[in-house]
């Protein structure tokens, strides 16, 4: 098991929910930059590759090939969720 794998795997999950995160405040604020801001998606991306490639174990290759993305789809949902809720408020 890799600590730098893991590390690398989190580390993209953060940055997606982040990314995610300031798009939506980005389209709330100034819908037409939203189109240049999905070139931000290009950092995570390459942040669970290099995760993936730095796996030495089973668990971890599972973790940054499946588990990763599978998170960061359910976590983006939870964080536009949040920003519709805050913007209610």
């Amino acid at each position: 098991m890799s600590g730098k794998s893991i590390f690398l795997s989190i580390l993209s999950l953060i940055l997606f929910v982040g990314v995610i995160f300031a798009l939506v405040m980005i389209f709330k604020t100034q819908p037409i930059l939203i189109l240049p801001g999905f070139l931000l998606f290009i950092i995570p991306v390459a942040v669970r590759n290099k995760a993936s490639d730095a796996a030495q174990g089973k668990f971890d290759e599972l973790f940054a090939k499946y588990v990763v993305p599978a998170l960061a789809v359910v976590l983006s949902l939870v964080a536009i969720m949040a920003v519709a809720f805050w913007i209610q408020l």
